[in-house]
């Protein structure tokens, strides 16, 4: 009789073991999951700095900024490696994501309009000051680009700010 029931215990813990495996390869796949997904997130937003950086430094000095709001900047630039094609170059984030607030980024360049991000951008993603600091809507001196990523959660989902700073050559 004792035999059955070392054999019961014994499977008992057997059984035990095996759901602790399969609970711990469960969350070790689920932050896996949300560190790859963060991963792609700092990607995207480097990605859409270093396009935003590269063509704010390369405003044209005379043409310079055409009109220019909190969400929408448009101004004329070299848009080709060899800087000899100039362009007119469109930042858009006025459109909203309803299903979390946020805005979708889009820029126009040279006759193409495409999606640089989804929901990387708040409320404002333009600001403008002038040589002293101040924030202004003429004589700009500096840009301020924020963009929001997202940081995911097993419950939660918030969002951080990156901010960038550019001083264009030419301003």
């Amino acid at each position: 009789m004792t035999v059955f029931i070392d054999l019961i215990g014994s499977m008992i813990v057997r059984a035990s073991m095996v759901l602790i495996m399969l609970a711990l390869v469960v969350v070790l796949s689920e932050s896996l999951y949300n560190s790859t997904i963060q991963e792609n997130y700092k990607e995207q937003i480097i990605t859409v700095q270093d396009v935003i950086y590269r063509d704010l430094m390369r405003i044209i000095p005379d043409s310079g900024i055409v009109s220019h709001t909190s969400n929408r900047m448009t101004f004329y630039a070299y848009t080709d490696s060899t800087l000899s094609y100039i362009g007119r170059v469109t930042y858009d984030a006025s459109q909203i994501d309803n299903s979390t607030g946020y805005h979708r980024l889009y820029r126009e360049a040279n006759g193409e309009n495409y999606q640089m991000s989804n929901n990387l951008v708040g409320n404002s993603i333009f600001t403008y000051y002038d040589a002293r600091g101040n924030e202004t809507d003429s004589k700009i001196h500096l840009i301020q680009v924020k963009l929001c990523m997202p940081l995911i959660s097993s419950t939660d989902t918030t969002y951080s700010n990156n901010v960038i700073k550019v001083q264009p050559f030419n301003l």
